[in-house]
């Protein structure tokens, strides 16, 4: 496996930096590295412990660099570019492509140290060392899933005095009594955290992921008219109707039958089905496929 690209950018602000390739830059050697998050508890009376780790801690991630001038490009001019991004109040993102994956992917990074000891001047060993929070590689580019609220008959099945009557195709119900949940791919091989909008009109959102059978269920107290939405989160686990972080509706979510799902490997069916809705609700779903670094 080779990299062939290395960018470090900051999605708040666009600026973007150039590590790989780039004139006066050579003998990259990207480390990337999440421990579990031990949990553990000894053993009463008995060698040994119980162990319930199941989680990864936040990853160590060190690029280490031989800077020298060629032309034009400096060490210094590298260095200062680079330097508007190694702060530690930002999140930028780490994005990195190779000759075995598909398409680049990305770690949301936290500057942590920089090691630059002054040496020769045609070769300058550098070493930046950050943290990646999420502990996981992400798909550079997000993907969306829209899911329409299913919208429950109140007639049931009805029929007229000639009875059942179909064609060649069966039984053709119509849509506004068919609950068919839209699947979200997650093509790498660890769970993805999401952000998803519940558009109204309806009363009581849920959305639900049919594959470990789980849901977020909002109590009927919550009602959303035309064009108004909430905000979901499954890193924060916030809700804010419509998006507003002074509005929020986390009050109204039903906790007994509710857990904040993550969507896992491989197809997830997910559903929205508000307790009751109109035409236009829907649920739109953002993730990023993820990967165990």
């Amino acid at each position: 496996m080779t990299v062939t690209a290395i960018t470090l950018t900051d999605p708040a602000t666009g600026v973007s930096v150039p590590i790989l390739p780039v004139t006066g830059v050579a003998a990259q050697i990207l480390d990337v590295s999440a421990p579990a998050r031990a949990v553990t508890e000894e053993r009463v009376g008995a060698a040994g412990a119980y162990d319930s780790t199941r989680l990864l801690s936040s990853a160590a991630v060190t690029l280490t660099m031989l800077l020298y001038p060629d032309g034009g490009a400096t060490p210094e001019a590298f260095l200062a570019e680079l330097g508007q991004l190694l702060d530690p109040g930002l999140r930028p993102n780490l994005i990195v492509d190779n000759d075995v994956w598909d398409g680049p992917r990305q770690l949301t990074v936290r500057f942590d140290s920089a090691s630059m000891p002054l040496s020769s001047p045609t070769n300058w060993p550098v070493q930046v060392s950050w943290r990646a929070p999420n502990a996981v590689w992400q798909g550079a580019t997000l993907q969306t899933v829209a899911t329409a609220a299913f919208i429950p008959s109140t007639t049931g099945l009805t029929w007229a005095t000639a009875g059942v009557s179909w064609s060649s195709a069966g039984i053709v119900w119509p849509p506004s009594s068919a609950a068919v949940p839209v699947l979200a791919s997650n093509e790498g091989n660890y769970s993805s955290q999401w952000t998803a909008l519940m558009y109204g009109p309806c009363t009581g959102p849920k959305l639900a992921n049919d594959g470990p059978e789980l849901t977020l269920e909002f109590t009927d107290a919550l009602t959303l008219g035309a064009g108004e939405y909430v905000l979901l989160d499954s890193v924060t686990r916030t809700a804010y109707r419509n998006g507003d972080t002074s509005l929020p509706v986390l009050s109204y979510l039903n906790f007994p039958t509710s857990n904040w799902w993550l969507i896992g490997r491989g197809d997830n069916p997910l559903r929205y089905y508000p307790s009751s809705a109109a035409a236009g609700s829907l649920a739109l779903v953002t993730f990023a496929p993820s990967w165990q670094v």
